[in-house]
């Protein structure tokens, strides 16, 4: 469904322009949907079952968002900087004597 609320809060009510809103159309609509959107979905999950190869696929995927993998991560190289381990190749430890020579 289309909405127009940031036209409708500017002009809707200006008493020049009417807000829109499909609120004559909401059953066609939802017929449409009925037959053609959903009978699409339908016959084509029928036709290349590709949400059941989607949900077959699932023990294989860890579910953990980008941010939570880095996080992850960047706390794991900060443990090991803490117990005196050696920065991962390509990092630099801070704050020794080897930086101000």
């Amino acid at each position: 469904q289309v909405f127009f609320d940031a036209y409708n809060k500017k002009f809707g009510s200006d008493g020049s322009h009417e807000a829109l809103d499909w609120k004559e159309c909401t059953e066609r609509v939802e017929e449409f949907k009925r037959q053609f959107i959903h009978q699409n979905i339908i016959d084509t999950e029928i036709d290349d079952t590709s949400m059941m190869q989607w949900l077959g696929s699932l023990q294989i995927h860890d579910f953990y968002s980008t941010k939570q993998r880095l996080l992850s991560a960047q706390r794991s190289e900060e443990e090991l900087l803490i117990k005196g381990a050696e920065p991962p190749v390509g990092k630099e430890k801070t704050g020794t004597k080897e930086d101000t020579n």
